[in-house]
């Protein structure tokens, strides 16, 4: 750890220790928890779903784009989305799909393992990201081995 970090860490454990810092510690804690479920989530998705379903084009699978504007335009609340989304990815089933066309032509998307919480992670990701703006952004530093 540098002198700068290792400084601020000390300042930190020690303000905390008198109690002042301890709201703020536990928001801090929780937004660095929440931005590493969103880069693991990121890394989640670009690691694998993109292999099937790229941002801008159908390739083996319909867009990313494509597949999220389906589910958008069924699911307008984000708890929606997420929920359904992510059972269907959990269990692929032909007539739990929206997007019939898309098996048709592809045929139906292979169960890939991943548990509900993990699949919820990556579809909130999916949720929230904009694939028109963030063509396949690289792997976030921290999370390079």
């Amino acid at each position: 750890m540098d002198n700068f970090s290792s400084f601020n860490l000390k300042r930190l454990v020690f303000t905390a220790e008198k109690g002042e810092l301890i709201v703020p510690l536990t928001l801090a804690l929780s937004f660095a928890t929440l931005t590493y479920a969103s880069e693991m989530a990121s890394l989640l998705f670009h690691g694998n779903c993109t292999m099937c379903h790229v941002e801008d084009r159908r390739v083996s699978a319909p867009s990313i784009i494509e597949v999220k504007a389906h589910y958008k335009s069924a699911f307008s609340k984000k708890e929606d989305f997420i929920k359904y989304m992510s059972q269907f990815v959990l269990h692929p089933k032909a007539k739990l799909s929206i997007m019939h066309s898309a098996i048709e032509k592809h045929g139906l998307m292979p169960e890939l393992g991943y548990n509900m919480e993990t699949l919820e992670e990556i579809t909130e990701y999916i949720y929230e990201t904009d694939f028109t703006k963030v063509p396949n952004p690289e792997v976030p530093e921290k999370l390079k081995h």
